[in-house]
């Protein structure tokens, strides 16, 4: 989890349908105060279902530092989101790198560092004209240049920038992410 905005954990309940399907909980990882977040507005999660009702089968794991899941590298990455406690997270796995940072407004430099040379990033870019929480295009340009990564992507752009409208904005070697956007790295 990154943070524990609405748009982004209110579908997750709906995680019932595939957690009752496992044979063990789901494994989720989120910083200390949006496992806390979460607790409060799912409060069953750390109890038994009503007999006769299901719910979604969760492990909350909070995290601090990098860890490792099945092979996988995971470290979480601090960002700067308004009020909310925000990490985006990098994943290593076989030699290769992603970092996403959907909402943020500003990266601090420790996490500016630790993004460097990945081979994809993707990061907040919401519109044109300036916000007080989240990246404008001029914000995420600069911030993915400082990162340098293989290929870089904007995502989180709202209704007032338009997908061809991204593609000129940008530099040559980042792109705007979209919907259906599969990438094998």
């Amino acid at each position: 989890m990154t943070h524990a905005h609405a748009d982004h954990v209110f579908g997750f309940d709906d995680l019932r349908a595939y957690t009752n399907r496992m044979p063990g909980p789901m494994p989720v990882w989120a910083s200390a105060g949006t496992a806390q977040t979460l607790r409060t507005i799912f409060d069953y999660l750390d109890k038994p279902p009503i007999p006769g009702t299901s719910l979604a089968r969760i492990d909350l794991r909070t995290v601090d530092g990098p860890f490792e899941f099945s092979g996988i590298r995971l470290t979480p990455l601090p960002a700067e989101h308004g009020r909310a406690d925000m990490v985006g997270w990098k994943i290593e796995h076989e030699g290769r790198s992603f970092a996403a940072i959907p909402d943020c407004k500003h990266l601090p430099p420790d996490t500016i560092a630790l993004c460097r040379g990945v081979d994809l990033v993707a990061i907040d870019a919401l519109r044109i004209r300036p916000h007080p929480t989240h990246m404008n295009f001029d914000e995420a340009i600069l911030a993915l240049r400082e990162i340098g990564a293989k290929r870089s992507l904007v995502i989180h752009l709202c209704h007032e920038v338009s997908h061809a409208q991204a593609e000129q904005l940008l530099p040559e070697g980042m792109a705007p992410a979209y919907d259906g956007l599969q990438i094998e790295l």
